[in-house]
């Protein structure tokens, strides 16, 4: 399914919500609401409920409790990230789940903090299901078209031009559409695969101590090539959350991530050869579609600040290895 699909989707669900009786599912968990609550964030319906949080979470029964199943093997083992406190229920048509909040700082870009989050994400990816999908969706965006890259990119052109600021679209669109021929050939390439909680960045991540991030938001969880997420981390970690800075990693502060990350994990050969190519795959399925859909990011200077850097990230990806 096309981003933008997604995206439609998500916006009428989220219309849908508005309309429910948000007090009245609060109830179903046992949750009490005086008064309707307001949505934590302005793309999606997530809701904090005294000192738990309800939000939607997978399409179906079946991947809602495979997600809470899989979050609870981690919590078992340590993880710290957060699991459902009741089991996830069908009301209205959608998933619905209940999570503790979590009080503590956000991320402000502290070599610490980065350490910290490298670490969190290389002890998931060490203690997940590595020969089995754990009931999550497979990741599977293999078939982008150029017809759908090309109407991305003059969206982006657009989004830019109103913002002052002028693309070489063209060799863009050249440098795009040969990361998609490349695309299959990746699909066929034997990288080792783990279940993760995917999305894994700043925005979903509560230091309850400076050295201790817990993840809040595992709701978009996969089974997908290790160096995708990987890739994902290094594009979007510090997209949307005002504290973080509006720019990618530097290069020295990518290396303190692999130096946390590393602490639990030993990346194979495949790996390391594919690495680049995993980030330009993924800077095609999941940059392109942000760029494209997020208009009131264009908005905003420090995401706009974000978004030029990662224009720049591709064009010097040699210093972002997978080594510390």
């Amino acid at each position: 399914m096309r981003k933008h699909q997604v995206t439609a989707q998500r916006d009428l669900l989220i219309m849908e919500c508005e309309k429910m009786d948000i007090t009245a599912i609060a109830a179903q968990f046992g949750l009490e609401a005086t008064q309707p609550p307001l949505s934590l964030y302005p793309y999606a319906p997530v809701y904090k409920i005294g000192e738990h949080v309800l939000k939607r979470t997978r399409p179906t029964t079946d991947e809602a409790h495979a997600l809470a199943a899989y979050l609870a093997e981690l919590r078992y083992q340590g993880v710290d990230i957060v699991v459902p406190t009741v089991c996830p229920q069908e009301m209205e048509g959608s998933m619905w789940v209940v999570y503790p909040y979590i009080s503590g700082e956000k991320y402000a870009g502290r070599d610490e903090q980065i350490v910290a989050a490298g670490r969190l994400l290389g002890r998931i990816h060490a203690l997940s299901p590595t020969n089995h999908n754990a009931g999550l969706t497979t990741y599977d965006e293999y078939e982008l078209t150029e017809e759908d890259i090309l109407a991305d990119l003059d969206v982006i052109a657009d989004h830019a031009a109103g913002q002052g600021i002028t693309l070489d679209i063209t060799a863009f669109k050249a440098r795009m559409l040969q990361i998609a021929e490349r695309q299959m050939a990746l699909k066929e390439q034997a990288l080792p695969c783990v279940a993760t909680p995917y999305d894994f960045k700043a925005d979903n991540l509560v230091y309850v101590a400076p050295d201790r991030p817990v993840l809040i938001d595992p709701d978009n969880a996969l089974f997908l090539p290790r160096v995708f997420d990987l890739a994902l981390a290094l594009l979007l970690f510090h997209n949307t959350l005002a504290s973080a800075p509006g720019r990618v990693f530097s290069v020295w502060e990518w290396r303190l991530f692999l130096a946390g990350y590393g602490e639990s994990v030993t990346l194979t050969a495949d790996e390391l050869q594919g690495w680049h190519q995993a980030v330009e795959h993924l800077f095609l399925d999941e940059v392109l579609w942000l760029m494209a859909d997020f208009a009131d990011g264009w908005r905003d200077p420090r995401q706009t600040a974000l978004f030029v850097s990662l224009f720049k990230l591709l064009d010097n990806l040699s210093g972002y290895g997978l080594t510390p």
